[in-house]
């Protein structure tokens, strides 16, 4: 018979593994140039690479650019007529960061094509990852869907259930123990 312990760390691997789990996680890859530098500023072009999602119209993501790194080119041009591409410069009266904005104009937009932007880079060393959100602009307030990290080309994905299995692992063992 369970004890409630059991039952307890059970229910809580259940909710990690469904919780942690994002068999269909947004991947955004990204694939960092230095360019030739411009006046004063480093300047870098970052090309994206959105996978494992489908967009309806209406859906979008913003890729951040956190505030004080760089200065975002106000311009960038949209990589088909499937997206509305916008860029919005971190704002260190509010404080704000900057985003790369993409929001889907027709249901499943073409995704196989590369979001590109460029920006004048102001923190040390190189570029890295930058945090995103997958978001729902039909409803208001408008949601958030999902949030992640981009991740440079060539580099792996992780598993995405490899903590539910490691929970799942311990909690087996444990039981296992107690009997």
């Amino acid at each position: 018979m369970p004890t409630t312990l059991t039952r307890i760390l059970c229910t809580a691997g259940l909710t990690l593994m469904l919780g942690w789990s994002p068999a269909y996680a947004t991947i955004i890859r990204y694939q960092a140039t230095n360019l030739t530098d411009v006046g004063t500023g480093d300047l870098w072009e970052y090309q994206y690479q959105v996978s494992n999602r489908a967009f309806l119209s209406g859906q979008g993501f913003d890729i951040l650019f956190d505030l004080g790194d760089g200065d975002l080119e106000t311009s960038p041009t949209s990589p088909g007529v499937d997206w509305d591409i916008l860029t919005i410069q971190p704002d260190p009266g509010l404080p704000d960061d900057g985003r790369y904005d993409a929001l889907a104009l027709f249901d499943d937009p073409e995704l196989s094509v590369f979001f590109t932007v460029q920006f004048l880079w102001h923190g040390s060393g190189t570029p890295g990852s930058q945090r995103f959100k997958i978001y729902d602009s039909r409803f208001q307030p408008i949601e958030t869907i999902e949030t992640g990290v981009t991740i440079p080309f060539g580099a792996t994905v992780p598993e995405p259930g490899t903590l539910a299995l490691t929970v799942l692992g311990w909690l087996a063992l444990a039981r296992r123990r107690r009997a």
